[in-house]
């Protein structure tokens, strides 16, 4: 089995330069090939790159469970290295308390056969049963007093499993992969450990629960009788490990029992399981011993337990005993006034900014780590005895063999040297030729290239979603034609998804609207289609269309008091009602509503969505006669889309808003840019927008015989309204109007 996992990495008084410091730092001082989508591929068979504004580090594929945390340990130390170098404070965290932000470790895993959706209930049971080893630790970050759990990360899950799409925290998805012939299970209930015992077990003990359901086995005791988020979020909270769950066979066990069976089950299968697999049995079955004795020395072996232990000491310092804390709790929760509103209210407080402090200094690397201190103490027991520092430090430099080390004599061949990028399996040239990287570790270092063919190359490994994402929407709906997105599967509602959003933001209203009855088809649940097609409607003409949007949100806010789904749904149904508000005149509303979007903690990391909202929020603050907030609101939105090369929204929004807070020479800039942008795309209803607005904002009339022509050719258009009004009122339109003022430009 192959396998492997992602580590994001948080920073102190984090900034974007930051984070940008360190990748420069790690390519400028190691032989690396760069990444057709992002990052560097490194001379240990690992990929570090910037994602969603956050370093982070993929090991290479390993083949076994100590060979992973060898290679994750060996990033731990690049990566410190690197920001010891550029001055840069680095949190191997799961959590940061001062925004509510979660990081976390995503494992992979292959499986050759189909992971249905009965598997991934029974992983799932896994993943939220290990807990009592593989969590990391912390206070629960939604909650105002001070309370301890055993994964902060896993108080910020929505749902169990997804429907194939890689998004918005479900526990699990399962996608195809290049690297295997079957697919990969990768898995977002996970954390950074800083145990190695601990790192070892979590992913030895999902290894072999993955392979055993892979091969057909039943491991463990079935799915929970509940929902499986709400399990979730009382084992996190159940320091005690007491608590005992209905299953749907009737049975009530606590989450060591299920582990047992889960161990029994595996071992039964010992015959079909790689040749680890004993080593890892008899750890499993060691640290479940301890945990139903209470065994103290656990405190020295598994992360949640460390952390708990300094945090009553650090009670202690305080002078509080844990019933002092509940008592504290109760008061917060209940809004209790008098006493508990003063002084002690405080030093309470006080308390719980130190615990998040204690969480921090447990998890940064290198000078000031207290995990460090604690272990040069000797008050640690979490080494493996197959694990040294000089075998992390190997681990630095030197790939795993098989296809990772034969990608890294690649890089030793082709490093530095222009017009060559690598993916996982294959390297491109720029003479757009391929070679596919070598599996087998006897590899005799031939070079195999291929001519590439046009529908391959780079652009094979780039995914419709990323091409949605960038704009290129005629590009996604050429790669659909000829063939419907599967009408059921794992990749149905993807694909409806994305061609609906394509066809909605080229104009082509008549395929958006049919699109858009495939997704009620598809969705789990009906505000899951209210969104999405929320956001394909706002799209259908010059401005957003009320009169369609009002029934939207009508049905959304009926639909939503039922909804416990991904809160990503959630997200796309606010932004755009704030935006319908904005449009309305509701400036005040609407602004309060981005606002209080734009802050959530949970947001923070929709990086993407979330400069798009920025864009809608700066138009508000515009209306309102708030230039100067508007700027600043647009500033990390015109970051964000240029950084990443979303050149669809770039030229949709942060030009356009851009050049209406600018200057004359700055709306000339960027609006010269918008029209280029919308050109090259091939998007007619995005150069509509550009060249009305040019009209208005610069006074040119020149592009009217190409605004009507659009408007009878783009179907958006057709209908449009605003479309009329400004083809029928063109003089009043170029003419311009009192800046600023909510209707200066028509809604556009």
């Amino acid at each position: 089995m192959i396998m492997g996992s992602e580590t994001e990495y948080g920073i102190m008084d984090w900034s974007l330069a930051k984070a940008r410091s360190i990748q420069e730092f790690v390519e400028a001082n190691h032989p690396y090939l760069p990444s057709v989508k992002s990052g560097a591929f490194l001379l240990n068979g690992a990929l570090i790159y910037l994602d969603h504004q956050h370093n982070e580090y993929s090991t290479p594929e390993v083949e076994d469970p100590l060979a992973l945390v060898l290679q994750e340990l060996g990033g731990r130390s690049t990566m410190a290295r690197a920001a010891a170098k550029s001055g840069v404070a680095l949190l191997c965290s799961n959590v940061d308390p001062a925004t509510g932000n979660t990081f976390g470790t995503h494992e992979n895993y292959e499986c050759r056969g189909q992971f249905n959706a009965q598997k991934q209930a029974e992983l799932s049971t896994h993943l939220i049963t290990r807990l009592p080893y593989s969590g990391a630790g912390g206070l629960d970050p939604d909650y105002p007093g001070v309370r301890a759990v055993l994964s902060p990360r896993a108080c910020r899950f929505a749902r169990p499993s997804t429907d194939g799409r890689n998004v918005r925290k479900p526990f699990l998805f399962v996608k195809s992969e290049s690297l295997s012939s079957g697919a990969r299970v990768h898995v977002n209930l996970s954390e950074s450990l800083l145990s190695h015992s601990a790192s070892y077990l979590k992913y030895a003990t999902t290894a072999l629960v993955v392979s055993c359901l892979d091969a057909g086995f039943k491991v463990g005791p079935g799915a929970f009788a509940g929902p499986a988020v709400r399990v979730l979020r009382k084992v996190n909270r159940d320091t005690s490990i007491a608590s005992r769950f209905l299953m749907q066979d009737g049975r009530k066990l606590n989450v060591l029992e299920i582990q047992e069976v889960f161990l029994e089950n595996v071992s039964s299968n010992i015959g079909s399981l790689p040749p680890w697999a004993p080593t890892a049995l008899d750890r499993w079955r060691t640290v479940l011993g301890e945990l139903k004795a209470g065994d103290a020395r656990l405190g020295g072996k598994l992360d949640w337990l460390m952390y708990l232990k300094c945090l009553l000491a650090l009670a202690g310092e305080y002078g509080y005993a844990i019933s002092d804390i509940e008592d504290m709790n109760a008061a917060i929760c209940a809004s209790a006034s008098g006493r508990i509103q003063g002084i002690e209210i405080g030093r309470f407080c006080e308390f719980r900014a130190a615990a998040n402090e204690l969480y921090i200094r447990l998890h940064i690397l290198g000078a000031g780590s207290l995990f460090n201190r604690l272990q040069n103490e000797g008050e640690l027991e979490h080494r493996l005895p197959e694990i040294t520092e000089e075998r992390i430090h190997q681990a630095c430099g030197q790939p795993p063999a098989g296809r990772a080390a034969n990608r890294a004599e690649l890089i030793r061949r082709y490093g530095g040297r222009e017009g060559f990028h690598a993916t996982w399996d294959s390297l491109f040239d720029s003479d757009r030729r391929t070679l596919r990287i070598p599996v087998s570790a006897s590899w005799d270092g031939n070079e195999e290239w291929e001519d590439t063919p046009a529908s391959s190359g780079p652009e094979r490994d780039i995914s419709t979603s990323s091409l949605l994402r960038s704009g290129n929407c005629q590009e996604v709906l050429q790669r659909v034609t000829g063939r419907c997105p599967a009408p059921s599967g794992p990749d149905a509602w993807e694909n409806a998804e994305i061609v609906c959003l394509a066809y909605a933001r080229l104009g082509m209203k008549p395929e958006a609207t049919l699109a858009m009855v495939e997704l009620e088809r598809l969705a789990e649940h009906r505000f899951q289609a209210v969104a999405i097609s929320m956001s394909a409607r706002s799209n259908l003409g010059l401005s957003v269309p009320i009169s369609d949007m009002l029934p939207l949100i009508q049905r959304g806010e009926s639909d939503l008091q039922g909804f416990e789904g991904d809160d990503y749904f959630v997200f796309v149904f606010q932004q755009y009602k704030a935006r319908v508000l904005s449009v309305q005149g509701d400036l005040i509303e609407a602004e309060r509503m981005f606002r209080e979007m734009l802050t959530l903690p949970e947001n923070q990391m929709r990086t993407r969505m979330v400069a798009r909202a920025r864009c809608f929020h700066a138009e508000t603050l515009r209306l309102l006669g708030r230039a100067e907030e508007a700027s600043a609101a647009l500033m990390p939105a015109i970051d964000r889309h240029t950084t990443e090369r979303m050149l669809g929204d770039l030229a949709d929004h942060s030009l356009p808003m851009k050049a209406k807070l600018g200057t004359s020479e700055e709306g000339t800039e960027a609006l010269t840019l918008a029209e280029g942008i919308q050109r090259l795309l091939g998007n007619m209803l995005g150069l509509a927008r550009v060249l009305c607005l040019k009209a208005r904002r610069l006074k040119i009339r020149t592009d009217f015989a190409e605004i009507c022509s659009l408007q009878r050719e783009v179907t958006a258009l057709q209908g449009c309204p605003l479309a009329k009004r400004v083809i029928d009122g063109w003089e009043e339109w170029v003419g311009g109007g009192d800046a600023g003022c909510p209707d200066d430009y028509w809604g556009l």
